[in-house]
């Protein structure tokens, strides 16, 4: 029993951790997004 909620234990870790990756991968996504964007506002303004 010890060794199956060590092995959870650590499962749980890694959903944590690739979770955090995802997050992170889709928040510079969008910042990226709009500086593409303003990119592109500021170029057919001129």
């Amino acid at each position: 029993v010890k060794e199956i909620q060590e092995e959870f234990s650590r499962e749980q870790e890694i959903v944590v951790v690739s979770t955090g990756q995802r997050q992170s991968a889709a928040s510079d996504l969008s910042k990226r997004l709009k500086d593409f964007q303003a990119l592109n506002d500021a170029n057919s303004k001129k």
